[in-house]
C-alpha cells in the first residue's frame, strides 16, 4: 500500500504466468504485432470512409488469446475452492496460493519483469480490445482520488481476498473495491493499470 492521499491496489498474482505461446511471443519480441488501445487522438476508425477490417493474423492471434484465456479460467475454476464453513464461505482460487512460500507466488513474482511481463501486458490488451484510453483513465483517475483507500481487485483471486482482510480486519479501512472480473469496462481497466504500473496482475 502506497503512503499517498489517494491509494490504489494492484496485487501480486500473475493470472496469465503460464500462457506463454511460442508463436505470440515470437511476434512480441520482434514487433510485428503491436496493439495499441482507442484513443479520440489516435483511432482505429477515420472520420467519413468505410471501416477498414482488421488483418487476418491480428483476428486469429486475438481469438488464439482468448481461448487461452477460456482454457486457463476453466483450469482454475476446476481448482477453485467451494463455499464453506470452514473457508467462510469463499469460492475462487485456493487460498494457499496466496502464500509467501507458494509455487503461485514465487512463479508471480518472477513474471513482473522482462519478456513475461511484456507478453502479460500483450495479453491484457489483446482481451481489453480496442477502447478509449482517455476515458479509462478519467475513470481509474476519478476512483483513486475519491477514496481513501482504492483497490482493483478480482473476485475470485485470493491475494486480492488477504489484501482486503488485512486493510479491513487488522487496519480498520474503508476500502473501495473495483471487480474487474465483474466490471464491463474490467478488461480496458486492467489493461491500462498494467501501462500505469508495469504490473497486468491482480
Amino acid at each position: 500500500v502506497q503512503s499517498q492521499p489517494a491509494h490504489h491496489l494492484h496485487g501480486h498474482r500473475g493470472k496469465t504466468s503460464g500462457r506463454a505461446v511460442p508463436v505470440v511471443v515470437g511476434l512480441l519480441a520482434s514487433g510485428l504485432v503491436r496493439r495499441k488501445p482507442f484513443s479520440k487522438t489516435c483511432s482505429s476508425r477515420r472520420a467519413s470512409g468505410p471501416v477498414a477490417e482488421r488483418p487476418l493474423v491480428d483476428r486469429l492471434i486475438t481469438s488464439g488469446v482468448k481461448a487461452l484465456e477460456a482454457a486457463e479460467l476453466g483450469r482454475v475454476r476446476a481448482m477453485s475452492e467451494e463455499p464453506s464453513a470452514e473457508n467462510g464461505g469463499w469460492s475462487g482460487e485456493p487460498r494457499e496460493w496466496a502464500e509467501d512460500s507458494s509455487i503461485t507466488q514465487r512463479i508471480s513474482v518472477l513474471s513482473q519483469s522482462g519478456p513475461v511481463a511484456q507478453l502479460k501486458q500483450f495479453i491484457a490488451d489483446t482481451l481489453a480490445g480496442d477502447y478509449d484510453q482517455a476515458a479509462i483513465g478519467s475513470l481509474i483517475d476519478r476512483k483513486i482520488a475519491s477514496n481513501r483507500v482504492m483497490m482493483f481487485s478480482f473476485s475470485t483471486c485470493p491475494f486480492c481476498l488477504k489484501a482486503k482482510a488485512l486493510l479491513r480486519e487488522e487496519y480498520g479501512l474503508d476500502v473501495e473495491v473495483y471487480e474487474c472480473d465483474l466490471e464491463k469496462e474490467g478488461n480496458a481497466v486492467r489493461a491500462e493499470l498494467g501501462r500505469r504500473t508495469g504490473r497486468t496482475s491482480m
